[in-house]
């Protein structure tokens, strides 16, 4: 799942990072997945449902960069359930933007 969400965000070109980002950077995205078994098949895991949290920091250009994510993520099929309301930090005028998302991925081979 994790190389689905990676290209997904490569699409965006903005530099991406798992659960820590970079101070450097303008722009970046912070992600982190859980996964949960949903379906067994004689005693194998045939469904896995993924929750995806993709953080979104920038000072500016917000609305511009949640389409390009938005996009993206719906290139690889992540389901987007909720984008709540934007908050800026009063210390840094960075501005956070979340996206929670869902992924479900079938074990099942052939």
């Amino acid at each position: 799942m994790e190389e689905i969400l990676r290209a997904a965000l490569a699409k965006t070109n903005i530099p991406f990072y798992n659960l820590r980002g970079n101070n450097k950077d303008e722009t970046c995205i912070v992600y982190s997945l859980s996964e949960k078994p949903k379906s067994f098949c004689d005693d194998y895991e045939d469904l896995t449902a993924y929750k995806i949290t993709v953080m979104l920091f920038c000072r500016s250009g917000l609305e511009k960069n949640k389409k390009i994510i938005k996009d993206a993520l719906k290139s690889e099929n992540i389901m987007i359930n909720e984008i709540p309301e934007a908050s800026i930090s009063n210390m840094t005028e960075i501005i956070s933007q979340s996206f929670i998302c869902s992924y479900c991925f079938s074990n099942y081979k052939i």
